[in-house]
């Protein structure tokens, strides 16, 4: 008995090592459930690659220091059926349609450079959603995505828990990435966006919490009403030249939108900011607080544009700094857009500034910026977009003076 348990022991989580050109597939089955892909650094050219049930546990990797460059030439993609696998410090390019398909909890996505994909770069999917049963708890960490022919940068249809962190995320024809179809206590945080949404004539931008999903029953079997996102938080992230706008919350209910900084946006279309409805559902509790907005003087749009009937109860903006765009602020409900002073007697921004930010140029606060000491204490976190701590009082926007060099990010040229 003795023997058979160690043999067992040995055939579950063993490593396999690989090199260019091996068979990635076979190396997977061969490592088993919990095992260990170590692929050592130059080229791969893998057709799908499909993860199934029987590889829950596992890990496919680049060896430490190395990097392994798996181009898909348009074939195939990762496709993750299994629980709790992990793929690390990949070059993922050139899938025919997605890089990465989730369909299944669990998994993590870490250290990887992921671009030029057909459609999505990541797809995280419901799950048995009919039986109540949900995928959950993806986590996308260290990250570069994008460069992809069409679609999101991160689109996740129902998948909850989902956690996108420290990544660059770039020139999308879609959002930088979406948490939608009824996608719970998702979470954006201390992340780079990059010429997002630049398909013409479109909505899509940086980030949203919600959007459109048809038909709506997965999002009603889940919640009684169909909302597209719940409880979702995006914050500390960093937005730079967004075609559109650059947050979105869109049929979502308790978002909140915390200590982001938006430089350059909306320069084709809609709005830095926007709140609308879906399903003939507006949304409830959205929360921006704490974010530096600059719009797009070449756009000329709204800094922020309620659509009609876009929100019902709960709406906040709060210690915001405001420069750039028309400089106007639209509750299509109420009529046109105004001005700053309208704004604000309308009941919203009482605590925010329309002022120009001062920032440098990796987009970090000077100390001559007026949202330093500006910010509102949140509950939650308590750091900034390079991991400095906010003590004290808060500085408005991703950064905190003084808290910390910036972060440096796979894939993102340094400024010099």
């Amino acid at each position: 008995m003795f023997w058979v348990a160690a043999f067992l022991a040995l055939a579950q989580g063993t490593e396999v090592k690989l090199g260019p050109g091996g068979d990635i597939p076979q190396a997977i089955r061969e490592a088993g459930p919990g095992g260990v892909v170590t692929l050592a650094g130059g080229d791969y050219a893998p057709g799908q690659v499909a993860v199934d049930l029987s590889s829950a546990g596992g890990t496919l990797r680049s060896r430490p220091g190395e990097r392994a460059r798996l181009d898909f030439g348009g074939r195939g993609g990762f496709y993750l059926k299994a629980d709790r696998y992990t793929l690390r410090d990949l070059d993922i390019l050139n899938a025919r349609n997605f890089a990465v398909d989730i369909d299944a909890s669990n998994c993590t996505v870490e250290g990887c450079r992921l671009l030029g994909s057909g459609g999505d770069v990541i797809k995280l999917s419901p799950g048995p959603w009919q039986s109540k049963r949900y995928h959950r708890g993806a986590t996308v960490v260290g990250c570069e995505i994008g460069g992809n022919r069409q679609f999101e940068g991160i689109d996740c249809v129902g998948h909850d828990d989902v956690r996108v962190l420290r990544c660059y995320i770039h020139d999308t024809p879609g959002w930088g990435v979406y948490l939608k179809g009824g996608a719970a206590r998702g979470l954006i945080e201390d992340c780079v966006f990059e010429r997002c949404g630049n398909l013409p004539n479109n909505p899509a931008g940086g980030a949203c919490l919600g959007e459109h999903t048809g038909p709506d029953q997965v999002m009603t079997n889940k919640h009684g009403e169909p909302w597209e996102s719940v409880d979702g938080t995006v914050r500390n992230c960093l937005f730079i030249d967004t075609y559109s706008a650059a947050l979105a919350a869109w049929c979502a209910r308790g978002a909140k939108f915390h200590n982001n900084t938006l430089v350059n946006a909306a320069t084709r279309d809609r709005a830095s900011i926007i709140v609308l409805n879906n399903h003939n559902l507006p949304c409830r509790d959205v929360a921006f607080v704490n974010n530096v907005v600059v719009g797009s003087a070449e756009g000329g749009r709204p800094l922020v544009w309620i659509y009609t009937n876009g929100v019902s109860g709960g709406l906040v903006f709060e210690n915001n700094c405001y420069s750039g765009g028309n400089g106007k602020f639209w509750n299509q409900q109420a009529g046109g857009p105004v001005d700053f002073e309208a704004w604000k007697a309308s009941g919203q921004d009482k605590t925010s500034l329309f002022a120009d930010p001062r920032l440098d140029g990796d987009f970090r606060l000077t100390a001559e910026s007026p949202c330093v000491g500006k910010g509102k204490i949140l509950p939650g976190f308590a750091v900034d977009i390079d991991g400095g701590r906010r003590n004290g009082e808060w500085d408005i926007g991703a950064d905190e003076f003084g808290a910390g060099s910036p972060r440096r990010y796979l894939g993102r040229p340094e400024k010099k």
